[in-house]
């Protein structure tokens, strides 16, 4: 009966073709004729490709007493690549009551001349341990791989290919985690697109991770005084340097849960909320951004709160008849920020605007400020707000757009208190739109981009948000600023401003989703 319930609740949510593929899959995986997305034949296929460039990997692997099972699994699960062109190199910081580790390391070095051991005088830590492996690297681009993970066979052939086709100098990939076997692996992290502001609220990126060695030369190297969260340090780093980073969509790392591993329980290792708060404010001292960091609601994620600089006129513009009373008394009872103006009729005179439905009422009294802070960014275009329904559930948390011009609302209905999608619920974000029920926008923009098209009807604001990001602005959704949202929750019946904003976006790739997510549901399912 619980396979049924699971199997009509894939119809419902991801379609029948989809449900299929899903089952066909599983049961290739399970006979051995599939390894994740590919087939055996495909990945056979990969390993006679010639590429017109001849690229090295240098896998870069800290080694500290690991358990032979383990250590074994990933070394193999390297020489299982269908890309030759690597080596592996094992710098090995064991203490002495684990000698094996050395032992097991030399004989597969004796037969395999690509992989590369050494053993450290002492423990450096994970950082000088990684170092050390960096020393003994030779290749064109440096992969960073924890001691008891494992690659997908086709791991370095995709990134080779990203290589060839983008000239991409930092790349990473989807991952999922597993306890036994990657065929039991249960919890899959379909990421979005280089996003600097969800980075900057936690390590999305992870594993599986390359970049040129050039590039590594540019941002320097591991620092010991950021270990627990050295891999969030360098990545930080190397993005801000970076001129072509490529996220290959698909799950080529699988991050094995144990006792000991942060994919089982962050308090396993408690300095790396620390760590990481310290490696994200010395990224923001970098970067010009002035503004302090703290934790956010889940461990290891972190909250960025911007200096806001001056006091600028922020105009309110309610649009809307319904409940436009309370709308305006929630504004005046609760906003703490004392320069605003409101808008019903008239022209706004603000640096700053604010779209406001009427059928809204505020609940962080801060809720300027919270959208401010990210508006003032030259960067940014748009910045919308957490809008619930008055049940406590979502109605709106940022859009997904699918290449067909469906719009989706992130964690729809979603209740008050659940994290979301791998926390997204908790985090602020990049999001490639967001509702004009609550955004917030700089009058330039608003007045340069003409504002809101009202012939796209319901979808003026998504498209609105597109031609800002068609112009190099970020659209940010913030969960602080939060608003009620008194509405019906009814889409709109306007077919032809439907068929005007699929005409012109038909064929945009949200890079704030992930292609393997569902565009029939609003709740990050797998296809």
């Amino acid at each position: 009966m619980n396979m049924i319930r699971r199997l009509l609740s894939s119809i419902r949510r991801n379609g029948i073709a989809n449900t299929f593929r899903k089952l066909v899959h599983k049961i290739q995986t399970k006979l051995g004729l599939r390894i994740g997305a590919y087939t055996k034949k495909e990945l056979n296929r990969q390993r006679v490709v010639r590429f017109p460039q001849q690229i090295k990997f240098s896998i870069l692997v800290p080694l500290y007493n690991t358990p032979e099972q383990f250590l074994r699994e990933m070394i193999e699960s390297v020489q299982n690549q269908t890309y030759g062109n690597w080596e592996l190199c094992l710098a090995d910081g064991s203490d002495e009551a684990h000698t094996n580790v050395g032992e097991i390391c030399m004989q597969y070095a004796a037969v395999d001349a690509r992989v590369c051991y050494r053993k450290l005088e002492k423990n450096l830590g994970i950082s000088g341990n990684t170092n050390a492996c960096i020393e003994m690297s030779t290749g064109d681009y440096i992969a960073l791989f924890d001691h008891d993970d494992l690659l997908h066979p086709a791991a370095l052939y995709e990134m080779m290919a990203a290589v060839c086709e983008q000239n991409a100098d930092f790349l990473y990939t989807d991952e999922d985690s597993f306890f036994v076997t990657p065929a039991d692996a249960y919890s899959p992290h379909y990421k979005p697109d280089y996003a600097p502001d969800t980075l900057r609220s936690y390590n999305y990126i992870c594993h599986f991770t390359a970049f040129s060695r050039e590039l590594l030369e540019r941002a320097g190297g591991f620092r010991s005084e950021f270990d627990g969260s050295q891999d969030y340090d360098l990545i930080l780093r190397l993005t801000e340097k970076a001129e072509h980073i490529v996220h290959i969509a698909k799950i080529l790392y699988y991050w094995r849960n144990h006792a000991a591993s942060t994919a089982s329980n962050v308090t396993a290792k408690p300095y790396t909320m620390v760590s990481g708060k310290k490696a994200l404010a010395e990224h923001l001292d970098r970067t010009g951004l002035q503004g302090t960091v703290s934790d956010s609601s889940v461990p290891t994620t972190y909250r960025v709160v911007y200096e806001i600089h001056g006091t600028p006129l922020i105009s309110i513009v309610i649009s809307g008849d319904t409940g436009l009373e309370r709308c305006i008394s929630s504004v005046r009872e609760k906003t703490t920020y004392s320069n605003y103006e409101i808008i019903t009729d008239g022209m706004p005179q603000g640096d700053y605007m604010v779209l406001l439905d009427s059928d809204t009422e505020i609940i962080t009294p801060d809720w300027l400020e919270q959208m401010l802070m990210f508006a003032q960014r030259k960067d940014v275009g748009a910045v919308g707000a957490m809008l619930w329904y008055p049940d406590d559930t979502v109605e709106h948390a940022g859009l997904i757009i699918g290449a067909d011009g469906t719009v989706l609302k992130a964690h729809h209905h979603f209740p008050r208190g659940n994290d979301g999608y791998k926390f997204r619920m908790t985090l602020a974000q990049n999001y490639s739109a967001v509702s004009s029920a609550c955004m917030m926008v700089r009058r330039e923009l608003w007045e340069r981009l003409d504002g809101m098209d009202a012939s796209m009807g319901c979808f003026a604001d998504v498209d609105f948000c597109l031609r800002l990001r068609k112009e190099g602005h970020l659209t940010v959704w913030t969960p602080y600023a939060e608003l009620y949202h008194h509405t019906t929750g009814q889409t709109s019946s306007d077919q032809k401003a439907k068929q005007r904003f699929t005409e012109r976006w038909k064929g945009y790739e949200d890079p704030y989703y992930n292609r393997n997510l569902t565009v029939k549901s609003e709740d990050f399912s797998v296809k």
